[in-house]
């Protein structure tokens, strides 16, 4: 465009002025400095409090995973990101269970996405966790790890579509503490798995740009129930596929 060959430009008059201004900047800078300082505590005392309110938060949907009317415990917790892995101590459908949640932030708040004996790396790797954050998290693993192999090469992709966040606000919605996921979506179809005192899937179908359930329930719904709900034969088969594959990560 050629405007770093004009050089800088002044107004009228403002050369005779420039040695009064500097002249000032020692006092502007003494007078701003604790100014700064005071805006600088004050952001920093703000995040530490949006820090504190999103553990409280995760700590709540945690504590509503144990049976109705017994005891657990729930922590340490650690935020990083998008993401905040806990361990808890608690009786899970009527069992005694020992493990580490892992919850998500979404636009419409935090929500269960898998749970585990202990989360590896490859384990939050292919739940799309980025690589950067996963150090912190596995900072808390004091249970022991698991003794099976790593997901087989299927990773989550690190933004979740806007079809994935519209299906798992509407989950939110109704099982606000449940384990929600896989989520997978073919063409104008979606399975949508969901865990909490049971398991299940609902079955989605995508009508003027908007989300509408067809089915949903306890248990797994096979490709051929898909089929008599309407979903093509061939569509219901990659939903089966995909799922199954999802499903080993969680």
């Amino acid at each position: 465009m050629g405007f770093a060959a004009r050089g800088p430009r002044f107004v009228a008059g403002e050369r005779h002025h420039m040695g009064r201004r500097a002249a000032h900047r020692p006092f502007v800078a003494a007078c701003c400095a604790p100014l700064l300082l005071v805006a600088t505590l004050v952001h920093s005392a703000a995040s530490a409090q949006g820090g504190r309110s999103q553990d409280a938060s995760v700590r709540v949907q945690a504590r509503a995973m144990f049976d109705q009317g017994t005891s657990g415990t729930i922590g340490p917790t650690v935020l990083r990101g998008s993401f905040a892995v806990v361990n808890f101590d608690g009786i899970i459908e009527s069992r005694r269970m020992q493990g580490q949640f892992l919850y998500r932030h979404y636009p419409f708040g935090w929500q269960l996405i898998a749970m585990s004996r202990r989360f590896r790396g490859c384990d939050y790797v292919a739940l799309g966790v980025p690589i950067r954050e996963i150090p912190a998290l596995e900072s808390i693993g004091s249970l022991p790890a698991r003794n099976v192999g790593c997901p087989p090469g299927n990773v989550a992709p690190p933004h979740p579509s806007r079809d994935e966040i519209a299906l798992r606000a509407i989950m939110y919605q109704h099982m606000p503490h449940f384990l929600i996921g896989p989520v997978v979506v073919v063409g104008s179809y979606a399975l949508v798995g969901w865990a909490n005192h049971g398991s299940g899937g609902h079955v989605f179908r995508k009508r003027h740009g908007a989300w509408h359930q067809i089915a949903g329930g306890g248990g797994y719904l096979r490709p051929s129930e898909l089929v008599h709900l309407g979903v093509p034969p061939a569509t219901a088969q990659l939903l089966d596929h995909r799922y199954r594959m999802a499903d080993s990560n969680i």
